[in-house]
């Protein structure tokens, strides 16, 4: 994750230096940890966002980001985005595993197999998950005549992906589009293992406790490609230490 250069509390954010209960890496969320062994930590599970602190940015100076009880040894402190206004940016990845790409097949990257003259429906038999999983998140085209378009994803099931406001112009065959169960306003992202970015292969509405501002689709920057693209959500930490959003 990121920090986004804005926030609902306006100005610079919060940023300071915490003792670490456990080795992270940067990027990664943390949350409050309330034992003696530190004041950060991963969190307990992917799925928990419980008392969210923010996210690394990197060790503190002089400092380490592996948790370390050796006497000599050097500390373990991390220097966090703490600030509860503050908006974070993470890469959705279609897996558990951070970094993962896009791919056309793998039930998210989605290729036009029959073509719609009416611009609502998607059909692709490789689309993964769940009846409705994805309801209420959002359906991004990549190529063909409605690339750089989006809209909200109103049905989706095994093989199609399905909107009530008609994308501009005909679906046709071998049009590529991307789906996703974040959309702004849905309540809960699911983490990597590794807590740095979020599964998109997780039912919308199910993970930790954040809420979705945004979500964007790259094809161009920081490697995405029209066949590799990749997917951003911004969000915001609806259970932090030091906030309200409870």
């Amino acid at each position: 994750m990121r920090h986004v250069s804005r926030g609902f509390g306006g100005g610079a954010p919060l940023i300071g230096d915490f003792k670490i209960g456990a080795t992270v890496v940067a990027k990664q969320a943390v949350i409050w940890l309330s034992t003696a062994t530190g004041t950060v930590t991963d969190p307990a599970a992917v799925t928990d966002l419980t008392d969210a602190m923010g996210v690394v940015l990197a060790a503190a100076e002089g400092q380490s980001l592996t948790y370390s009880t050796t006497q000599g040894g050097t500390e373990g402190v991390a220097t966090v985005i703490y600030d509860p206004n503050s908006i974070f940016e993470a890469r959705v990845v279609p897996s558990a595993t951070a970094s993962t790409a896009y791919a056309a097949q793998d039930g998210y990257f989605m290729v036009e197999e029959s073509g719609d003259t009416n611009g609502l429906t998607v059909t692709d038999t490789e689309i993964t998950g769940s009846a409705d999983d994805m309801n209420d998140g959002m359906l991004f085209g990549i190529s063909g005549a409605n690339v750089g378009q989006s809209r909200v994803m109103t049905d989706h099931t095994s093989t199609t992906a399905v909107v009530t406001v008609p994308f501009l112009n005909d679906i046709a065959v071998g049009d590529t589009y991307l789906g996703s169960q974040y959309a702004p306003g849905v309540q809960a992202v699911q983490m990597t293992t590794d807590f740095t970015q979020a599964n998109g292969t997780i039912a919308g509405g199910t993970g930790g406790e954040a809420r979705v501002v945004h979500v964007r689709a790259e094809t161009r920057a920081h490697g995405a490609t029209l066949t590799a693209p990749q997917l951003y959500v911004e969000l915001v930490m609806n259970s932090h230490a030091f906030g309200n959003k409870t």
